[in-house]
């Protein structure tokens, strides 16, 4: 592991969720600079009912089409995991929880941001009102897939947001491993 000494950053930039940030380092071969976006965290969410997952058929303007993908958002500050992913479920897909599955803290992009992403399995899902928080998710559209269909989706690539794949595939072999969501 190379020595790398810190010398300091500035804020390059603002934007409604993140900070750039301009870190300043020192390495073997001299002077380092290195944007960084400061995230506040978010979590993914892989909503069950019985052997089928809840996918949110939505625009994003970043990439400029639509995008199948899991349930996921934004932690407030301070938020713990558990409750930011109950609270996303029940915006996005118009589910609540009854139990998570944590499937981990993933690093959502490493070598640009610092975000990191909580990921579960939700089961036990009582129907509620969908509270979309945005206009992303008022123009969504809930999907209704067999686990198994969303899965050959996102290891065939038709499913292209990389979140999405990763917790469909690491659910997938979880609940493989575990009983069902929806049993006793």
């Amino acid at each position: 592991m190379t020595d790398r000494r810190r010398l300091g950053w500035v804020l390059a930039g603002r934007g409604a969720y993140v900070r750039l940030v301009r870190h300043h380092l020192v390495g073997v071969d001299g002077p380092i600079v290195r944007d960084r976006l400061h995230h506040p965290g978010s979590v993914v969410i892989v909503p069950m009912v019985d052997d089928d997952v809840l996918l949110l058929q939505q625009w994003r303007e970043s990439v400029g089409t639509e995008l199948l993908e899991a349930p996921a958002g934004l932690r407030e500050p301070g938020e713990a995991a558990e409750a930011a992913a109950a609270r996303e479920c029940e915006e996005e897909v118009g589910h609540r929880p009854g139990r998570l599955i944590p499937l981990g803290n993933w690093h959502a992009s490493p070598g640009i941001s610092d975000e990191t992403m909580a990921v579960f399995v939700a089961g036990g899902l009582t129907a509620t009102q969908r509270r979309p928080d945005g206009p992303e998710e008022r123009d969504a559209t809930v999907v209704r897939l067999p686990l198994t269909e969303a899965v050959d989706m996102a290891a065939s690539g038709r499913i292209p947001d990389l979140k999405t794949t990763a917790a469909l595939l690491a659910a997938a072999e979880r609940l493989r491993r575990t009983t069902p969501m929806d049993g006793g």
